[in-house]
């Protein structure tokens, strides 16, 4: 019998209140973000822990599952970029 996978998730750029706690985080902060399921992009989101790398340089979300913690980072340029092109939908 094959597993069943765990779902990857990614940042909910919908919720307009996830982004500017996302664009304020100070370098070295860890916050709360909301993620999603990438493959089901209707879904409620799910709180998930954000940190900013203490140079400022990367954003790391990490998401606690019921099998172990997902991680996935951003560069801060391509991360305020990202969240920039979702404003505009």
């Amino acid at each position: 019998m094959d597993e069943i996978e765990e779902p990857a998730y990614v940042i909910d750029f919908r919720n307009t209140r996830n982004c500017a706690a996302i664009e304020s985080a100070k370098p070295g902060q860890e916050i709360t973000v909301l993620v999603r399921p990438e493959k089901k992009p209707e879904a409620t989101s799910v709180r998930a822990k954000g940190a900013r790398s203490a140079d400022g340089l990367s954003f790391t979300v990490s998401v606690t599952t019921n099998a172990d913690i997902r991680t996935h980072s951003w560069g801060w340029d391509l991360l305020l970029n990202a969240i920039e092109v979702h404003r505009g939908k």
